[in-house]
């Protein structure tokens, strides 16, 4: 310990514990007016780094979070993929923005520097090929395409049409409304309001018990929808098949006003 004596030779009772056999350590001795303060300093590194995944040819932004003390004043990258360019704001956030156009994995390294040492950290960034829809749909302000067997869905967000639980500003790039290998084979566009005890949004997957009341209302567009039902339904079959044409009321499993499944 060390004691710290004024002008006059008194002891100012300030005390400070010294450290020792600390890795990756410095100390700083920072003297402000008449007191002391300890300031422990470490070298930059990692503290957020999972990057999500890109698609070649869609605009890619995604930030990770360099740590230590003080900050880092300087990163330097490479490895970058094709179209991605990377900034750093001078504490710690480290931006990566662009439109990929080469799919692989790729490996980044990032050169972070401070006053307490440099560190070369590792990040990696995934760029994937466009995949072919298998199925598309338009709605008023939205689309949704079938991609291996899940749902991505981009535009018009304000009432839930993306099914990705948001009500947001449109969003221009697919966010993922149904996961990939749902087992997806179509759907559809249009816009609707469904009910059960309260007014809920498109895309809903609900639990309905014995008594329970579903109601479906058209919304500003369109008038129809696909109603999906998981289990076995006691319905009528007609031609083998439970199915029913809406318009022309042709099939064994009709569902209309007051029925009952």
């Amino acid at each position: 310990m060390t004691a710290f004596l004024d002008r006059q030779g008194h002891n100012t009772a300030r005390w400070v514990t010294a450290l020792a056999s600390v890795s990756a350590f410095s100390v700083a001795l920072w003297v402000v007016g008449a007191s002391t303060t300890l300031h422990a300093q470490t070298p930059p590194l990692l503290v957020s780094g999972a990057l999500p995944f890109g698609t070649v040819g869609l605009p890619f932004d995604a930030s990770i979070t360099i740590g230590g003390t003080p900050a880092p004043t300087s990163v330097i990258a490479s490895g970058l993929p094709p179209g991605i360019t990377m900034t750093h704001n001078g504490l710690g956030s480290v931006r990566f923005a662009g439109t990929p156009a080469a799919a692989r994995t790729f490996s980044i390294s990032l050169n972070a520097s401070s006053t307490a040492g440099s560190t070369t950290l590792a990040v990696s960034l995934t760029v994937m090929r466009p995949e072919a829809a298998s199925a598309i749909a338009a709605g008023g302000t939205h689309s949704c395409a079938v991609v291996n067997g899940g749902v991505q869905c981009w535009g018009n967000a304000g009432r839930g049409q993306l099914g990705n639980g948001a009500l947001s500003p449109p969003i221009l790039v697919p966010v993922q409304a149904s996961a990939a290998g749902s087992g997806v084979t179509a759907v559809a566009g249009g816009g609707f309001i469904v009910e059960s005890g309260e007014k809920l949004g498109s895309w809903q997957v609900l639990t309905l018990h014995a008594g329970q009341r579903l109601i479906i209302r058209p919304g500003t567009w369109g008038a129809w929808t696909y109603l999906a039902f998981a289990g076995d339904l006691q319905s009528n079959h007609w031609l083998g098949s439970q199915s029913t044409h809406g318009s022309s009321g042709l099939g064994g499993g009709k569902l209309s006003t007051g029925g009952e499944v």
